[in-house]
């Protein structure tokens, strides 16, 4: 998979480097800008190949982490959670929101879970795994908004699905979990009013 990806990216690469060298000036200088973000893509493809539950292996009984994005200032916030500790973390944006460990991410907050939120979370993941999760959903009408990637992993099973700029309200409890810990400055945004609002809007809803 690793080989097609960065198969396809070298021939869109080469695409582009034939059409900078045979135009202008201002085109060259386009293709220059393209070439650094080319590289700076497949380094995060890299990234994410590593970042897997075979590189950075967890015995505990669960785990899950989200990814918010913010496009528009090019950055997310991801919050890493375990049986017994919660992170937050902030880091560049791009295709890395797919991956937990990135090593630009700088952690921001971390604290161990109480034996109550322990007990809370054990719970609210089991209702989790027994649920189902669609890969992707998704209001087509805005662009930006709210970007949520989320991922749970257990020994036997891992799910995983983005939410952008859509109302799901399994993910609700998952959310205000996450909120009832982390300080104000971290919160997760996710209004269900105005989620909704957008969403009625909008005839190219994937779900």
């Amino acid at each position: 998979m690793r080989k097609i990806i960065y198969a396809l990216l070298l021939l869109i690469f080469m695409n582009q480097y034939s059409y900078g060298q045979n135009n202008s000036d201002t085109t060259k200088n386009e293709f220059a800008v393209w070439s650094k973000n080319f590289w700076k893509t497949a380094d995060s493809l890299q990234q994410i190949m590593n970042d897997s539950v075979k590189a950075h292996p967890y015995k505990g009984e669960y785990r899950f982490w989200i990814s918010s994005l913010d496009k528009a200032m090019q950055s997310r916030t991801t919050y890493d959670i375990t049986d017994s500790v919660i992170k937050v973390k902030t880091g560049p944006y791009d295709f890395i929101y797919f991956a937990p460990n990135y090593y630009a991410d700088k952690v921001k907050f971390e604290t161990k879970l109480s034996p109550k939120k322990q007990k809370q979370l054990a719970l609210l993941l089991s209702k989790v795994k027994a649920d189902t999760l669609r890969t992707i959903y998704t209001n087509m009408c805005i662009i930006d908004g709210c970007i949520l990637h989320f991922c749970f992993e257990w020994p036997d099973k891992k799910m995983s699905s983005t939410v952008s700029n859509y109302y799901l309200e399994k993910m609700v409890p998952v959310i205000e979990f996450v909120n009832s810990i982390v300080p104000k400055e971290y919160r997760i945004w996710y209004d269900k009013k105005t989620l909704l609002e957008e969403m009625k809007g909008c005839k190219n809803i994937l779900d």
